[in-house]
């Protein structure tokens, strides 16, 4: 369990955090003050662009095979809604913050504890 918590967790918590993202760009500032709209924009420039968040994101699913190329464009797979669900139901568990896993539903979800 050790193994799993140090070489699983960790990493993909770092590779994928926002949060970790947004307070190693704030380091990087020398100690001044960002606004809310600096941390939107490095966000948007070097997070989503520069690093093409989405792009490897859909290679990943890809690959995982929770998604597929189709002649209109990416569909999500029966393993992807499968995927899903079990994420669905893990975040009701866990009581989790809902929008992510109901983005469409956004205005509705609340935020777990």
């Amino acid at each position: 369990m050790l193994n799993f918590s140090v070489f699983v967790l960790v990493p993909v918590n770092i590779d994928r955090s926002i949060s970790v993202f947004l307070l190693s760009w704030m380091d990087e500032q020398q100690n001044n003050s960002a606004t809310r709209s600096e941390l939107d924009q490095a966000f948007q420039d070097i997070y989503i662009e520069r690093y093409r968040a989405i792009d490897r994101r859909i290679a990943e699913q890809l690959a995982s095979g929770n998604i597929e190329v189709t002649p209109g464009g990416l569909q999500l797979t029966p393993r992807g809604r499968t995927t899903v669900a079990a994420l669905r139901f893990f975040g009701d568990l866990f009581s989790t913050d809902q929008r992510f896993l109901h983005p469409n539903h956004a205005g509705e979800a609340t935020i777990g504890p």
